[in-house]
């Protein structure tokens, strides 16, 4: 679905540099190359004290990492990576959102994951720095509102979404990196989450996709049975009818039409008496 890019398209840009309408996904981007240029001349290990998120045995974080880690781009190839996914997928994010939702939405990428870190740092030491978990998670935020697109019209993007959240939580698990496992899991998790409650997230039914189906909560038959008898109103059992005392009723009826009540023998106001009683049973 790629027709969100006209409403990207027509809604009024902060500002217009040359040629190009500035979007929000555009000002991240410049900033983010403006951090690689600096990484670049003023050389990495100059500024990484200073810009990146780090906690381990020795030190802890200062009070503006983690406003600084994004900043500090090392040009390796999955910063790189990053990058590209950010100004690929981040427009399109921002195409299917509310501007004040995709605006929050990349504070909470950008300023959640340090917070995790921190919290789980008991685990283990702690490392954070460049657009790579960043430009990774609007791909997979794009990958949970359009599931079913298909990628090179080979692959959906449910299942590239699925790759690289199993590859990058399960290198983490393999390298022991216990805090990045878990700030990964919850951070994309909560980011579904909010997609969810905007109302545009969509199921990924990777199982059907596999040939797996089943019924939910199914109700056994026994069950079922007992159910609808409940259910079903209980109705009285017919009146048997006698056709030959139908028959005399209807003539004393006729009878009391034509010659009046008066005219009935003691025989037939008890037969008429007897039917009614029997009727109001």
């Amino acid at each position: 679905m790629y027709s969100s890019y006209g409403s990207y398209n027509r809604r009024e840009p902060f500002f217009v540099l040359g040629k190009f309408p500035m979007h929000i996904t555009q000002l991240v981007f410049v900033a983010l190359i403006a951090g690689l240029v600096c990484t670049i001349f003023l050389g990495a290990a100059n500024i990484f004290g200073s810009a990146a998120f780090a906690i381990n045995g020795n030190s802890s974080p200062k009070w503006w990492t983690p406003f600084t880690y994004i900043w500090f781009t090392v040009p390796s190839f999955w910063n790189i990576v990053g990058l590209i996914f950010f100004v690929i997928y981040g427009s399109r994010v921002e195409a299917d959102l509310e501007r004040k939702w995709f605006a929050g939405l990349m504070v909470y990428l950008w300023l959640v994951p340090p917070l995790l870190l921190w919290a789980a740092s008991a685990l283990g030491g702690v490392f954070l720095a460049g657009p790579y978990l960043v430009g990774t998670s609007v791909f997979l935020a794009y990958s949970f509102m359009h599931p079913h697109q298909m990628i090179w019209s080979v692959i959906p993007m449910k299942w590239f979404g699925l790759i690289i959240m199993v590859a990058a939580i399960g290198q983490d698990i393999a390298f022991r990196q216990w805090p990045m496992a878990i700030a990964e899991s919850i951070l994309w998790l909560g980011m579904y989450g909010l997609l969810r409650y905007l109302g545009n997230a969509r199921e990924w039914h990777l199982l059907a996709d596999m040939g797996f189906s089943w019924e939910r909560n199914p109700t056994p038959s026994h069950q079922k049975t007992l159910s609808n008898s409940r259910r079903s109103p209980k109705l009285k059992p017919r009146t048997v009818i006698d056709l030959k005392r139908s028959s005399a009723v209807d003539v004393i009826l006729d009878k009391i039409n034509t010659e009046g009540i008066h005219s009935l023998t003691e025989k037939e106001k008890a037969l008429l008496k007897n039917t009614s009683d029997e009727f109001a049973e």
